[in-house]
């Protein structure tokens, strides 16, 4: 199969060496230095800026992944608010190029995978988006580029991945906002753990391996749809750190900073559905996961 992978962060660079590992074509727009080589890939330099969408549809390929990453300036201006300038003139690059691939069936199928948080039971009814239902700006924007994915051409053959809060040795200083990356961290210096969660918030957490694998699985055994994609059960911080003395690890000093923004607290995550239709099952345990995490930083 040919694929375009659109994604400049470290999720980009893992995925596509996996797949050009099983043989298929790969063309990787990125506007930073890809760390890989390899016979099957392509690199094409994708400005910071992201003018130059429609240089995208020169490359005709079975499956487009775009991993949810912007430029720094973007991602500020999300954080704020959605109603910048930047911001909107990347949905206005983001529409023309979803309309184009349906339009020109230049891609059999898009996924588009990213972390941000939307809430599950948010629907797609066209009007007014509440911003009151986000935690931030940037978990907003990506809920706006899932609308003109599922009001574009290429909506029928299109899947949305949202991903539980991914973690591993390759994100460890490329995924700022982890919280079980900052919390490995944290155990590994001996300095602080601090956050704007109780002790008793969930979440669910995926290690990059068995994310690359997913991603490549909803590629091979393609099903159109919205899919949450994590481990399957959800672990609170206390837990975690329940799990760092387990593993013989420094259990970091916690400290709970107040904030303004609204916090979910609870985050539970169905993949059974994504599990089903893809074959697919983690093969990380959290346990495991913190130790291969906290071995690369040694």
């Amino acid at each position: 199969m040919r694929f375009n992978i659109i994604g400049s962060g470290y999720i980009a660079q893992e995925l596509t060496s996996f797949i050009s590992s099983c043989r298929h074509s790969v063309n990787l727009f990125t506007h930073r230095r890809p760390l890989i080589s390899c016979d099957y890939i392509n690199t094409v330099p994708f400005p910071k800026s992201f003018k130059a969408w429609k240089s995208l549809l020169e490359y005709e390929c079975d499956i487009t992944i775009f991993l949810h990453t912007v430029p720094s300036s973007v991602f500020q201006s999300a954080s704020q608010s959605v109603q910048s300038p930047e911001i909107s003139e990347y949905l206005s690059n983001t529409k023309q190029y979803f309309d184009s691939l349906g339009n020109l069936n230049l891609s059999a199928g898009l996924i588009y995978a990213s972390s941000c948080s939307v809430p599950t039971s948010l629907g797609y009814a066209p009007g007014q988006v509440d911003p009151s239902l986000f935690v931030n700006g940037y978990s907003l924007f990506k809920y706006l580029i899932e609308l003109q994915i599922l009001g574009s051409p290429i909506s029928s053959a299109a899947q949305i991945l949202r991903i539980s809060n991914p973690y591993g040795c390759s994100l460890i200083e490329y995924l700022p906002s982890s919280i079980l990356n900052n919390i490995i961290k944290a155990s590994f210096s001996h300095t602080v753990y601090q956050s704007t969660l109780p002790l008793d918030a969930t979440r669910d957490f995926l290690h990059i391996s068995d994310l690359i694998k997913a991603i490549y699985s909803s590629a091979e055994r393609w099903s159109s749809g919205i899919y949450s994609l994590g481990y399957g059960r959800s672990f609170s911080l206390s837990e975690i750190f329940v799990h760092l003395s387990s593993t013989g690890l420094h259990v970091p000093e916690y400290r709970f900073i107040s904030s303004s923004r609204p916090q979910i607290i609870s985050s539970e995550v169905s993949v059974s559905d994504f599990k089903q239709k893809f074959c697919w099952e983690p093969s990380v345990t959290v346990e495991e996961g913190i130790r291969q995490t906290f071995a690369s930083l040694e």
